[in-house]
């Protein structure tokens, strides 16, 4: 005797089902039996892509730039193998891993990194987006709150803001003995200026937003009360 699993097994959700064939003698019931019946149906492989967000870095022409690199988790909370995909499409972006394979219940990160080619790049603001999926037949991808079927991609937004470097293009003393400095950089960035007497410590002076015109004088009002005073500036906000 045979014992085959029908066209309903196939509407089944993923589970264990148990049952038992049972044996009788319908003569005089003697050897009466049963066999048990198993049946485990996985559930399809499945990508998860888990990070804290886009990346969104900054930082002057030539660099560095922060933040430098995001890392993405993978997993597979399915109950067949997947396989997998990482892809960029900007040269001044680079991955840990382009490929690769999960099992269920398996997990692996993939770092998306500025490199070096970012450090050539004039002042602008770049975007791309890197890509994560697979083709398993059946399978589903999800990455926060997106769910496509396999063969689509998660994407995840990379922009990089180059900014102008920050130039001293003018400094003077007012008439009333004030130490003015004019800095040439990106408008809207905030530029704050420290003072040190000694090269060693340094504290903030004022701040102030570059304008439309690419400059912002900063002026420090107690440098009549210093007989030397040095200065430095850096980009507090993009």
């Amino acid at each position: 005797m045979t014992v085959s699993l029908d066209a309903d097994a196939n509407a089944l959700a993923a589970a264990t089902y148990n049952d038992t064939v049972s044996f009788s003698n319908t003569t005089n019931g003697s050897g009466n039996t049963t066999r048990g019946v198993s049946l485990t149906i996985h559930s399809l492989g499945s990508l998860v892509v888990e990070t804290t967000g886009d990346l969104v870095s900054s930082g002057t022409v030539g660099g560095p730039f922060t933040p430098g690199s995001a890392v993405y988790t993978l997993s597979n909370p399915g109950g067949t193998p997947i396989q997998w995909t990482a892809a960029t499409t900007a040269n001044w972006v680079g991955l840990s891993a382009t490929e690769g394979s999960l099992a269920p219940g398996a997990s692996t990160t993939v770092t998306v990194s500025l490199d070096a080619d970012a450090n050539t790049l004039e002042a602008a603001t770049y975007n791309d987006a890197v890509s994560f999926g697979f083709t398993n037949s059946g399978s589903e991808t999800m990455g926060a709150a997106q769910s496509v079927a396999a063969g689509n991609s998660i994407t995840r937004a990379l922009i990089l803001e180059v900014l102008e470097t920050l130039k001293v293009v003018g400094q003077q003393f007012s008439e009333a003995g004030v130490f003015e400095i004019v800095i040439q950089g990106t408008p809207n960035q905030q530029i704050t200026l420290e003072g040190s007497t000694d090269f060693t410590k340094w504290a903030a002076i004022t701040s102030g937003k570059i304008g439309e015109d690419g400059t912002v004088t900063l002026r420090d009002t107690e440098s009549v009360t210093f007989p030397s005073r040095f200065y430095r500036a850096y980009i507090s906000s993009p």
